[in-house]
């Protein structure tokens, strides 16, 4: 695969910028796991509260190889636009500085959302990439992600062929997650752990200001 991405960048002029590794990866909207909290020493049963609540999110993360992020693309739960959050509470903002908001049956990502990610991040990105170092117009870009059966599939992988000829998709090979896998290795663990940072923050914020009214 090394020599493969090496050929493609070689043949085809691509710079660092346009070398593009992309991972999905579940957040827990209540990231308690492996949370602590006070009891009296000695006692048999400690109840953490929100840890029976599974409820998530699916983001998918990107990273240029020269260091950039891309992006994010997050997948909530529901059938419906209506399974987003409301757009003046944070939504607005995330969709005008280019993340895309989606939603699947279940959270996870599907052919259509890896399809949305496509058409709404790594295209735009591409394209502005293109003005902003004044390349050629039909300048391709490599598409680094993992051998999922979404990615692998041939409905996939015909309709990039058809619509995306400019972006080149090279597979991950299995097992090879911690050698050629950065969205997982460098990304996604910072990602999470400043996640469940601002959840603390915002949760110590909220029942601070309900102790200082008397709630």
């Amino acid at each position: 695969m090394a020599q493969r991405c090496a050929y493609l960048v070689k043949v085809h002029n691509i710079p660092k910028e346009l070398v593009v590794n992309s991972d999905q990866t579940g957040i827990h909207l209540v990231p308690t796991g492996g949370s602590r909290t006070w009891e009296t020493k000695g006692a048999k049963h400690v109840k953490v509260h929100g840890a029976e609540d599974k409820r998530q999110i699916t983001v998918t993360v990107s990273s240029a190889l020269d260091g950039r992020c891309l992006p994010f693309q997050v997948i909530f739960q529901g059938t419906t636009t209506k399974s987003l959050p409301k757009l003046e509470g944070g939504r607005k903002e995330c969709e005008l500085s280019g993340w895309n908001i989606s939603y699947s049956y279940n959270h996870w990502s599907t052919l259509e959302t890896c399809k949305e990610f496509v058409e709404r991040i790594l295209k735009p990105y591409l394209v502005a990439q293109i003005e902003l170092k004044a390349l050629p117009a039909d300048q391709k870009m490599i598409w680094l992600i993992d051998c999922w059966s979404v990615h692998i599939s041939k409905e996939f992988r015909e309709w990039m062929k058809i619509h995306h000829p400019e972006i080149h998709v090279l597979y991950i090979p299995a097992n090879c997650t911690s050698v050629f896998q950065p969205a997982d290795v460098v990304i996604q663990r910072p990602f999470k752990h400043a996640f469940r940072q601002e959840f603390n923050q915002f949760t110590m914020d909220t029942i601070t200001k309900q102790l200082n009214e008397g709630t």
